[in-house]
């Protein structure tokens, strides 16, 4: 069924339409993903600025300070114990260089080698997607041609199918003509044959006639 096979040759352009979408979309999120990378690994001061804000946090340095403070001033009033709260805010202070030093030593110079094995990444990607579209695009295009081709069948079939009817009902009205015409003259037969009969008695009438006329003259003559 030429109609069915259109229809499975539609939905079957549809998804690939779609998947050519999604894979456009991908491709372009990772070339975009490994772009930004390449931004950041060129710029290390930036790389710095958030390496650094990710782990250092100034609120408990602040902290710290107050504790240290609050500790000395309540070990002088109240008790000596109280100096531990100092030193507690000494702990808190180490840790968070600790923590600077840390994310100092996270930062990353600007590598040539690493760089370029992002920009190699980024090609590649740009390549496979490259590669992906014209798969994708020459099945597409292989399915519109079938998909055409279907259609421009189905029409012709469709047009056959037309000429074939209106043949078939040229037939009809000349079947039906021949019809009309052989009833016509069979009723002009059977009338010609009624016709006939009807000479035919009238002769025969005019014979026996002729005949009763011929007899009599004889007898009188006699």
């Amino acid at each position: 069924d030429l109609e069915k096979e259109k229809y499975q040759i539609d939905i079957s352009l549809r998804a690939k339409e779609t998947e050519e979408k999604s894979a456009k979309l991908r491709h372009s999120e990772r070339i975009t993903e490994l772009n930004e990378e390449i931004r950041k690994a060129k710029d290390p001061r930036q790389y710095e600025a958030e390496s650094t804000g990710r782990t250092l946090k100034p609120i408990i340095v602040i902290a710290s300070l107050v504790l240290m403070i609050l500790g000395v001033i309540l070990g002088l009033i109240i008790d000596p114990l109280l100096y531990g709260v100092s030193a507690l805010g000494l702990v808190l202070v180490v840790i968070s260089f600790l923590n600077a030093k840390k994310a100092s030593s996270q930062v990353k110079i600007v590598d040539p080698k690493y760089i370029k094995s992002l920009e190699l990444k980024r090609d590649k990607r740009e390549e496979e997607q490259k590669k992906e579209e014209l798969r994708l695009r020459e099945t597409i295009e292989a399915l519109e041609k079938d998909y055409n081709d279907t259609k421009k069948q189905i029409q012709s079939l469709k047009r056959n199918e037309e000429e074939i009817n209106s043949k078939v009902q040229m037939l009809d009205s000349a079947v039906s003509n021949q019809r009309d015409l052989l009833d016509k003259n069979k009723l002009s037969r059977e009338s010609s044959v009624a016709k006939v009969e009807n000479l035919n008695q009238r002769v025969t009438e005019k014979k026996e006639t002729l005949e009763g006329f011929e007899v009599k003259g004889d007898l009188e003559t006699k």
